[in-house]
């Protein structure tokens, strides 16, 4: 009986720290995709796209964790997909 309340007050914590490390501020999100642009493309692509990921990029905000979605063409299969959660960023889907 004492490991399920350890194991629940464990949980609690977790998703208490998931909460609070929740990053759902679209600017780190820009910053961190013109980070990775830079990355792999040089820094003169990651220079350009701050803006232009900023308007292609819708977010939800689920408590716990925030999915960004940014399209940068009408076809859907070319979008980035990535979840921000206990304050890092996350690729689910990088765009083909």
């Amino acid at each position: 009986m004492k490991k399920r309340y350890w194991l629940l007050l464990l949980l609690c914590f977790a998703l208490m720290i998931s909460i609070v490390t929740n990053p759902s501020d679209k600017d780190e999100y820009a910053e961190w995709v013109g980070d990775q642009i830079k990355q792999e493309e040089g820094p003169l692509l990651g220079l350009l796209g701050g803006s232009l990921i900023k308007m292609g990029t819708t977010k939800k905000d689920f408590v716990l964790f925030t999915l960004y979605e940014t399209k940068y063409s009408n076809n859907t299969d070319k979008a980035l997909l990535a979840i921000g959660i206990f304050n890092n960023f996350i690729w689910l889907k990088e765009g083909e």
